[in-house]
């Protein structure tokens, strides 16, 4: 069984606020407990020191690469946002189309490396979902686990807000935690995450903690 306990992490800096652009380590670590990715990165120490990296479908069930530039996505069924909303292709399109937009990012200070490999995202079907990059990369997984992975934004939250600066202060994600209050209301302040209740990690084990 599981052993009640709590976590305490730091992390080396603020994160500058809570949209789910990949903006460095430290911003995905608080990321993560909000909104899931597509795909995680799950790193594995070796006995002889080494570290394994394995690339795990997370929000996706399943994917494969079709061609040297697109990457097909099954979706993982039964998932909902914080709000209700049901997670569906056309969710991961919707974040996808906002993390494809140059303009965008740059009124929001957020780093365009993005429309530099990916081209576009296309629904194939209401649980699947075609990613094309602009040529052949091996950071296409790397990609889909970090800065183009966060695709668990919810398109009604998005559509009531106003876009995806909406969620500066209160994400509305498919992550463990369910912010209870507005976050950065001033400087180091993250707002109350909440508590992970009924919250079931995809891919681990139930006896692994999260």
């Amino acid at each position: 069984r599981r052993i009640p306990c709590e976590f305490v992490g730091a992390n080396e800096a603020e994160p500058d606020d809570l949209v789910p652009y990949f903006s460095g380590f430290g911003a995905g670590r608080v990321m993560r407990a909000l909104y899931e990715t597509l795909v995680e990165v799950r790193m594995n120490q070796k006995p002889d020191g080494s570290v394994s990296v394995e690339y795990v479908p997370m929000l996706a069930e399943s994917y494969r690469q079709t061609s040297s530039t697109t990457f097909e996505f099954k979706l993982r069924p039964g998932v909902t946002f914080h709000d209700g909303e049901p997670w569906n292709a056309a969710a991961a399109k919707s974040a996808a189309d906002i993390f494809l937009d140059p303009k965008l990012a740059a009124s929001l200070k957020k780093s365009a490396i993005l429309t530099s490999v990916a081209k576009e995202a296309r629904v194939v079907d209401p649980m699947t979902i075609e990613f094309t990059s602009l040529a052949p990369t091996s950071e296409n997984e790397f990609l889909f686990a970090t800065r183009l992975g966060y695709s668990g934004v919810s398109p009604r939250a998005l559509k009531d807000r106003g876009g995806i600066a909406g969620m500066l202060e209160l994400p509305v994600g498919t992550g463990p935690f369910v912010p209870t209050r507005a976050t950065r209301a001033t400087p180091g302040d993250l707002g109350d995450l909440g508590d992970p209740v009924s919250y079931t990690h995809p891919t681990l084990p139930p006896s692994y903690p999260v």
